[in-house]
């Protein structure tokens, strides 16, 4: 067995212990958390006709949250499609976006690869992935995903779908797909918290040319970059970009 998976069938992190607080706990952060300011920033324009026929140009695009389109070689890849109003199992309640998503389903360009990093709420939706598989049903996206959430796939009738493990690696066309670990937790219910792989299970996307490693926080990136060659992006904490060596 290895070292991440557990007897009772769930999974743990490399370093620190799973925190498992009771429901009662969230609901007293829920109503004591003091809400930030909202903040203003200017937002870049997409060109979502360029972004359709692009098929030279290297382009990364900020969809929203982990929600990215990265086109190489021209090749699309899409990390944790998130482009609905709510990140909740229900349409009508649940937490809410501040902004639009910089695209709409409709203005994507056709999508080759989608990566998905865990099941909570916020980077598995549901929505978005059903839209998008419609969409190109004929040719419908790769999707890898962590550890035992194949089965949630195919309860949409999504089969076009690849299961991962920490450290194991997949070749699909020009591309090598790399499960790496990360430090975080799993789980889009009351009942199955860490139920699936890795609590979060990150990715290293490479080919002759481009290596993108898509992680949280972990107290080893790293040795993730060391095992993963070179790393060109690396989206950290979600939004932040930053060279290999950190800066």
């Amino acid at each position: 067995m290895k070292s991440h998976h557990l007897a009772d069938g769930t999974f743990k992190n490399n370093y620190i212990d799973s925190i498992d607080k009771p429901f009662s706990e969230l609901l007293k952060w829920q109503w004591n958390r003091v809400s930030p300011e909202p903040l203003a920033f200017p937002l870049a324009e997409n060109d979502p006709v360029f972004l359709k026929n692009n098929r030279i140009e290297p382009t990364l695009t900020w969809i929203g949250h982990s929600t990215l389109l990265l086109q190489f070689d021209g090749f699309n890849i899409l990390t944790d499609p998130h482009m609905t109003q709510r990140a909740s199992p229900v349409s009508f309640a649940g937490p809410k976006r501040f902004m639009k998503p910089g695209i709409s389903i409709e203005e994507l360009p056709h999508i080759d690869l989608i990566v998905i990093s865990h099941n909570h709420y916020d980077h598995l939706d549901r929505l978005t992935l059903e839209k998008i598989y419609q969409k190109q049903e004929d040719q419908p996206p790769k999707i890898f995903v962590p550890l035992r959430q194949k089965k949630w796939f195919e309860g949409l009738d999504i089969t076009n779908v690849v299961e991962m493990d920490w450290w194991e690696e997949q070749e699909f066309e020009v591309w090598k797909i790399h499960a790496v670990p990360v430090q975080h937790w799993s789980g889009r219910s009351l009942w199955d918290r860490n139920r699936y792989s890795g609590q979060d299970g990150f990715w290293n996307i490479r080919n002759s040319g481009f290596s993108l490693l898509e992680t949280r926080v972990t107290q080893r990136i790293s040795s993730i970059s060391a095992k993963s060659s070179m790393v060109s992006i690396s989206l950290r904490s979600q939004l932040e970009l930053t060279n290999p060596d950190g800066s």
